[in-house]
């Protein structure tokens, strides 16, 4: 993948078992045995050039289930900023993911969420 294709897509829903087992049974994707979170458990579907598939309980009371895309990025940072500039509330501040690399999520002014991804340098 390169810089700005969607890298990643994101369910947040109430039970991350039920959601991967129901998708599974739909379109065959298969999820990696789930890694723990401080919200339960985390099912991941690696799928090569394609964009990514990862699952979870939702890590806060009230919001909504639903799918939120990532999009690659070469300077998270720099992007956090640009879409500050152009009207973006950010949502999640950049967040360091493990060993794997550091996210944020931005609402673009007319109200849509979206996941921005950078991959660690090796």
């Amino acid at each position: 993948m390169k810089a700005h294709d969607f890298c990643w897509v994101e369910l947040t829903t109430d039970d991350a078992k039920k959601a991967s087992n129901f998708y599974s049974s739909l379109f065959g994707w298969e999820f990696s045995a789930p890694s723990d979170t401080p919200v339960g458990p985390y099912y991941m579907s690696e799928r090569g050039d394609q964009a990514g598939i990862g699952m979870m309980n939702k890590p806060m009371e009230g919001m909504p289930s639903a799918w939120l895309p990532y999009v690659l990025v070469e300077n998270l940072e720099g992007t956090v900023a640009k879409a500050k500039e152009l009207g973006s509330e950010i949502v999640v501040p950049p967040t360091a993911v493990e060993e794997h690399g550091i996210f944020a999520v931005i609402k673009d002014p007319q109200g849509a969420h979206l996941g921005v991804w950078e991959t660690k340098k090796r």
